[in-house]
């Protein structure tokens, strides 16, 4: 193991001038390196760890990034100030000079070819291709942007999405395009591949199944059949091969934000010495199981640092102005309730497979553990009367239905055992339901309503080959709000709540233009909210006219501070007079991301 406080920084923050000095003496040594294993010359001297930064152009944001295989390209997406949207840019190692490709609008998650000659990416919903130096980028086929990975036979693996546009497994392509074959099909999310040097075999990341962690899987395995679990520290892993005079490969993860490596042997793969840690702080988004770090075949480490995913509870008002502030900035996924008396928040803290829920006194400012489960504790929602919670937990090996009450008093219950996922997503006015949504083999996620009392046994509420999700009931218990993508794309409907009447009205109602999620009622029925795709919190009112439902145009309010990219989840809370909202918002700086670092020689004071 390495002794990091032998780590030798040659400058932490060098001048702007000298950048590309340090980081043209980086990418030297690496293809020094090289250069001796490729022609069989004796190595260079053993040298010191070097790193240098390399910031963000003025105006811009690095949100994702991966080097080239051959150590050479940097490969970002880019956010500017002021500009619509995202785009791929490429930059040589050793310049200052970073190239925008155009028909990149959008992208995110890039990856390399194997001969560092192009980059695949998704945008759009779409995986495609384009050359390091520019031209048409080609589509190759649908995707989802779960991660990808391109081996030497011209084969792409990525997370491909069911017909309901959820990943579900992996599947692969040609990278010439084509209609995409399942690898490994199952019904929960699989994602971040990367292939090893044979181009067979490859590692992911699973952090839905009963077992998550990082997994070894292979081209010619059984589409079926899962991969063999080679850690439970669930992260996008990578791979660094063996070189001459280092035999061993290394598995790069990530543990409690920690890059770690684990030597092994390059055929087997079984441990050939003990896990050590190479970078403290690796920087990752809140709820996010994806770590900013990217390495390249001759080991230069490409990585951003720093207290990734801290969030602020906080309360705005209708126009997006802060109100005030709960609590400090802390790691949450951002899931929030508020209860119905408004006096408490439940929320959750945490990351990756340990999450648990808070309950904050909003009065006093105080805040309690609510959950105490080394597991997923996540989504709380409150019973009509406050007195109790709601949630769903991990705990079994799938999401399952549970509640406590509020107080703390007893002991968590469960309320619905399920081998397949459960979030609740409502608790019904007159206290009788829990609405929550399951998987379901074939449609993916319906909606049931479960008795809280009698036989507890679960009624279908929606069930359809399109997802229905995120089920919200109107305070009157007459109509019911949910999320479904039976046009194609996700938008927020109303139709009548049958549980709630023994004759209930007819019809349905698109609420969202142009897409939406999130829906939540104002307390008095004549208002809702809900998330449009461009973040902004949309208010819709509506009228009830005996029978009917007669919603109005969709008005923007504010554009949320935090990532809205899930259709199942709840992320904000809104009081009763829907003059207030509560929500974990992203830092008003985080626009400032942290820089990037490149480390060549981190393996210099391992001694073999």
């Amino acid at each position: 193991m390495p002794d990091k406080g032998k780590l030798y920084f040659v400058r932490q923050s060098l001048p702007h001038g000298k950048i590309p000095w340090v980081i043209a003496s980086i990418v030297t040594l690496a293809l020094a390196v090289v250069s001796c294993v490729h022609f069989h010359k004796p190595p260079p001297p053993a040298a010191q760890v070097i790193q240098a930064t390399i910031d963000a152009p003025p105006k811009t944001r690095i949100t994702n990034f991966a080097i080239s295989p051959d150590g050479r390209y940097l490969a970002m997406i880019m956010t500017t100030t002021g500009e619509r949207g995202a785009q791929l840019w490429v930059r040589p190692l050793e310049s200052l000079q970073a190239q925008a490709l155009a028909g990149t609008e959008g992208a995110s998650l890039p990856f390399w070819s194997p001969d560092s000659r192009y980059i695949g990416f998704f945008a759009g919903g779409k995986l495609k291709k384009i050359s390091v130096a520019g031209g048409p980028a080609q589509t190759l086929c649908d995707a989802v942007a779960f991660g990808g990975t391109w081996n030497s036979e011209g084969v792409i693996l990525f997370a491909f999405p069911d017909r309901n546009g959820f990943i579900s497994g992996l599947s692969r392509v040609s990278a010439l395009g084509g209609v995409p074959t399942k690898v490994i099909d199952v019904e929960w999310p699989i994602q971040f591949p990367t292939f090893l040097p044979d181009g067979r075999r490859f590692f992911y990341e699973d952090a839905s199944s009963v077992e998550p962690g990082v997994y070894l899987g292979s081209l010619d395995a059984r589409p079926g059949s899962q991969g063999r679990r080679i850690s439970d520290d669930v992260s996008n892993p990578q791979y660094l091969p063996p070189s001459e005079g280092r035999p061993h490969g290394y598995i790069l993860f990530v543990r409690e934000q920690t890059l770690m490596a684990q030597p092994v042997d390059p055929n087997s793969l079984q441990a050939t010495g003990d896990v050590f840690p190479i970078i403290e702080q690796i920087y990752t988004l809140a709820g996010s199981n994806f770590y900013d770090y990217s390495i390249s075949r001759n080991g230069i480490l490409l990585h951003r640092t720093g207290l990734g995913g801290l969030r602020q509870y906080a309360v705005f008002d209708r126009s997006g102005k802060q109100l005030s502030a709960v609590g400090d900035p802390l790691i949450t996924p951002g899931r929030v309730a508020l209860s119905p008396d408004e006096k408490r928040m439940a929320s959750e803290r945490g990351v990756g497979t340990k999450i648990d829920l808070w309950i904050t006194d909003l009065e006093r400012g105080t805040a309690s553990r609510f959950t105490h489960n080394a597991s997923r504790n996540i989504i709380p929602v409150w019973s009509p009367d406050g007195k109790d919670v709601a949630f769903a937990s991990m705990r079994g090996g799938s999401y399952e239905l549970y509640r406590k009450t509020a107080n703390q008093a007893g002991q968590d219950e469960l309320l619905l055992r399920s081998e397949t996922i459960m979030i609740p997503t409502d608790w019904c006015c007159d206290g009788r339901f829990i609405i929550f949504r399951q998987s379901s083999p074939g449609t993916l996620y319906d909606l049931f309503a479960l008795p809280v009392s009698g036989d507890k046994k679960p009624i279908p509420v929606l069930h359809s080959e399109s997802n229905e999700t995120q089920g919200t009931v109107s305070p009157d218990g007459r109509w019911l709000a949910y999320v479904s993508n039976e046009s194609r794309s996700f938008e927020v409907y109303v139709q009548p709540f049958a549980l709630a009447s023994s004759k209930p009205s007819s019809g349905k109602w698109q609420i969202s233009i142009g897409g939406g999620r999130d829906p939540h009622w104002r307390g008095d029925g004549r208002e809702m909210f809900y998330i449009a795709p461009n973040r902004k919190l949309m208010a819709v009112a509506v009228k009830t006219d005996g029978e009917g439902f007669v919603p109005s145009t969709p008005q923007p309010l504010f554009e949320v501070r935090f990532l809205a990219q899930s259709t199942l989840i709840s992320s904000y809370a809104v009081s009763g007079d829907g003059k207030r909202f509560l929500m974990a918002a992203e830092p008003e700086t985080s626009s400032e991301a942290p820089p990037l670092l490149v480390t060549v020689n981190w393996l210099a004071d391992l001694k073999r």
